[in-house]
This record gives structure tokens, sequence and C-alpha cells, in this order.
């Protein structure tokens, strides 16, 4: 039996975000590492899954606060 391999912007559709942000969370370890192929980098469906209901949890756990905090928008007042 064979898993199903994903891309990155299947990844974002998945958790309703953007491309970028997906990269941001990779690199801070709310997402797994990807399979490479090549060039290519690939996510099995199952740890995207995985990864989903984990954040999840932790939201539930934490009063449903958000977890994932990105980079401030606009102007820095410095």
């Amino acid at each position: 039996m064979s898993e199903e391999l994903i891309d990155i912007t299947d990844v974002a559709a998945r958790l309703k975000v953007c491309v970028r942000t997906c990269e941001h969370m990779i690199a801070s370890g709310a997402l797994p590492p990807p399979v490479r192929i090549g060039r290519a980098r690939r996510w099995s469906s199952s740890s995207i899954d995985e990864a989903i209901r984990q954040m999840a949890g932790r939201a539930i756990a934490s009063g449903g606060s958000r977890q994932w905090v990105g980079r401030p928008r606009g102007r820095s007042r410095t």
C-alpha cells in the first residue's frame, strides 16, 4: 500500500494558510520535515494530518488561543 505524498501548496491548503506561513512552521518545527525526492519536497498525507491533530489538541488544552503567531504586521514603532 502506498502513502499519498503531497506538496507544499497542498499542505498550505489543508492548513488554510499561505505557503510562506508553512515555510515558517516547518522551520520552527510545528510541521514535520519533508521527504526529499530529488529537488522536490513532499509530505506524507498522514504526517500532516497528525500535525494538524496535535496543533488542535494544543489549542484545546490552552483554552483555544492561537498557537501559531506570525510576524507582526505594519511598521515597527521603534
